[in-house]
């Protein structure tokens, strides 16, 4: 019975089995910088570092949601789903999650933009790509993305031979997409 309880109080005092923040934070960051500067290796290796860097950021969000580096541990996760394993559901999910879990945060815009990029430009959905644009016009109208947003609605399922074209023939006129009455989607 002695050794149980030891362990125990081992265990108690330091913390066995859930390291620091800071620590994870690093070893996130440290397997994110091989993922990203081991360009010649394999796709399915690369992959493979990048999902080690992703397990580590969640950790740290799941052993430690109120410390400070989870927010930024979130958004890092949604971007290497993004950039990284271009996993785009996966992305998707996470700045959905991460606008759950942090909707005050600076990075909120940025989240909720992404997720409807995401859904135009990789995944082709119109209808959802609409929706989160719509949605970030909306809750950030002053933001500095608020024009990209507003222009990506306007182009929302054209080809990027119509939007070329279209932008041509409004520069030539000298007119917005608003302003030349040209209807959106």
């Amino acid at each position: 019975m002695r050794v149980p309880v030891a362990l125990f109080i081992v265990c108690a005092v330091l913390g066995c089995g859930v390291p620091p923040a800071e620590e994870t934070f690093s070893l996130a960051e440290e397997a994110q910088h091989k993922a990203e500067s081991e360009l010649g290796i394999s796709a399915q290796i690369q992959d493979s570092l990048f999902m080690v860097a992703i397990g580590h950021y969640e950790s740290l969000v799941a052993d430690h949601p109120d410390h400070e580096l989870a927010e930024p541990s979130l958004f890092r996760v949604a971007e290497l789903h993004n950039n990284g394993t271009r996993r785009f559901q996966s992305a998707i999910d996470t700045y959905r999650r991460f606008l759950l879990q942090y909707p005050e945060s600076p990075r909120a815009p940025v989240s909720l933009f992404m997720i409807g990029f995401l859904y135009n430009n990789e995944l082709g959905d119109v209808e959802s790509a609409g929706a989160s644009y719509r949605e970030f016009l909306e809750r950030y109208p002053d933001h500095e993305l608020a024009a990209s947003a507003s222009g990506e609605l306007d182009n929302l399922g054209r080809s990027p031979e119509e939007i070329i074209a279209r932008q041509t023939a409004m520069h030539q006129q000298g007119s917005t997409p608003a302003e030349s009455g040209q209807p959106g989607p």
